[in-house]
């Protein structure tokens, strides 16, 4: 028949294993936890970027469009002018009309 302190043996072994098992647990959890947040940084990096690249292809030629009116008016084309910057007014209203809608459908004249 096993003693008391033999058992007593048996059960701070086994308490030691438990804890021990644990804190590997614990790290396990916190590694995947790492790994999660390191993709998502690298994923709102990836969006941010993505964003900063399109904002600056849609500023490009809005610039041009934008000088237009005012090449127009320096070369005394006042006729050129309204209708550049007309064209302009239309383009600028239809791109924020069709950004605000997401679903809207495409249109091909």
């Amino acid at each position: 028949m096993p003693s008391s302190e033999e058992d007593q043996g048996h059960l701070a072994l086994s308490r030691e294993v438990a804890r021990r098992l644990a804190l590997m647990l614990e790290r396990e959890s916190l590694l995947q936890e790492a790994a999660t947040i390191d993709a998502l940084r690298a994923v709102d990096r990836a969006k941010s970027n993505f964003i900063a690249t399109t904002a600056h292809e849609l500023r490009t030629p809005l610039t041009s469009l934008q000088a237009t009116p005012s090449y127009c008016v320096e070369m005394r084309s006042n006729r050129a002018a309204a209708i550049a910057g007309w064209t302009f007014s239309r383009w600028r209203q239809h791109n924020s009309d069709s950004s605000s809608t997401s679903s809207a459908p495409v249109s091909r004249s």
